[in-house]
């Protein structure tokens, strides 16, 4: 999906803009889209992070194999997703998260749909804001308010 693509450059782009290497040991891609709770714990307990940034469903999953492994969210390791799922603000701890604004993407794709059957010759793309959810799993020093 063209949305990871351009998640993975937002995370280049904001290591670089701020000075900071890129480890891409500190990315866990796979081509295919299912990802082990055996990766998740050894991901974890592999590298010495501070945070980890993937979808909600996943994030969810490592925060309660966090747990299992004793380690702090978010003491030891702040988790932010991506999605804003229903049951993001119900775990606990409450999962922060980017929430993209699904109605307004159906929308836009409805739009380039019909613009493309009309005859349209060239794709439109259009990027849609997106707004971060701060709750309990970030430490201060994630928030960008803090």
């Amino acid at each position: 999906m063209s949305s990871i693509v351009q998640r993975i450059k937002g995370y280049q782009l904001a290591l670089q803009s701020a000075g900071v290497g890129i480890c891409p040991e500190l990315l866990l891609l796979k081509k295919e889209r299912v990802i082990s709770d055996a990766e998740i714990e050894r991901f974890i307990k592999g590298n010495e992070m501070t945070a980890l940034f993937t979808t909600d469903l996943i994030a969810i999953r490592a925060m309660r194999l966090a747990a299992q492994l004793e380690v702090r969210v978010p003491e030891d390791l702040s988790i932010v997703g991506f999605d804003n799922i229903a049951v993001s603000s119900l775990v606990f701890p409450a999962l922060t998260t980017v929430e993209q604004h699904c109605e307004e993407m159906g929308e836009q794709a409805v739009k380039i749909l019909i613009n493309k059957i009309q005859g349209a010759d060239h794709l439109t793309q259009t990027i849609l804001k997106t707004e971060l959810l701060t709750r309990m799993s970030t430490a201060e020093g994630i928030h960008p308010d803090s």
